[in-house]
């Protein structure tokens, strides 16, 4: 089992921000929208809030109200823009083409990234549906919640992780080996 972040792992940057803004449009709303999630995420830098309240505060701003076939146009025209970097060339495309078994487990969204990879291969934070309009945040696949699902599906150990942050602590824990990745370069390595 081969696990990949997505997010500034196979892409160089963040996603979520540019799909809110994405499905938001520029707006002089959007504009005042993002000073305040900015003020939410410095509550978040100094621990007053925690991921999965910034992640739901950026779903209410930005996504809430929106109908799933909004959400599926966007992702679509959204996943057109987001240009994977060389670790996307030349480690998971080499993976694939070795028949290994990969995976994406990812914070960023299933309903754009799922739009790059095929959906069996996509593990991410889900939004949220009622009556097939936007309602909130499903799941929130962030640290530790990574490695809780890898082993509700059975898998207890990564062969080989990608990543480019500690928050992956818990499972670069359960891999055997860690590339630690950054602006599509692997910088550092461990084996255990």
């Amino acid at each position: 089992m081969i696990v990949f972040d997505f997010d500034k792992t196979l892409i160089n940057k963040d996603s979520l921000f540019g799909f809110y803004k994405q499905v938001h449009g520029q707006t002089l709303l959007f504009d005042i929208k993002s000073y305040f999630l900015i003020l939410c995420a410095f509550f978040y830098k100094i621990k007053l809030i925690n991921n999965t309240q910034l992640k739901h505060i950026g779903v209410n701003l930005f996504l809430k109200g929106r109908s799933l076939k909004e959400i599926v146009q966007h992702a679509d025209e959204y996943a057109k823009k987001l240009k994977l970097n060389e670790i996307h060339e030349q480690y998971f495309v080499n993976h694939q083409n070795n028949n290994e078994k990969c995976l994406i487990v990812s914070a960023g969204l299933y309903e754009y990234i799922s739009r790059l990879y095929s959906s069996e291969l996509v593990l991410a934070s889900k939004l949220a549906y009622r009556d097939g309009i936007v309602c909130g945040l499903e799941s929130n696949l962030y640290g530790k919640k990574k490695e809780v699902v890898l082993k509700k599906l059975g898998y207890n150990e990564i062969d080989i992780l990608y990543t480019d942050s500690f928050v992956d602590k818990p499972l670069m824990a359960i891999a055997k080996k860690v590339y630690v990745v950054e602006r599509g370069k692997i910088i550092y390595q461990f084996t255990k």
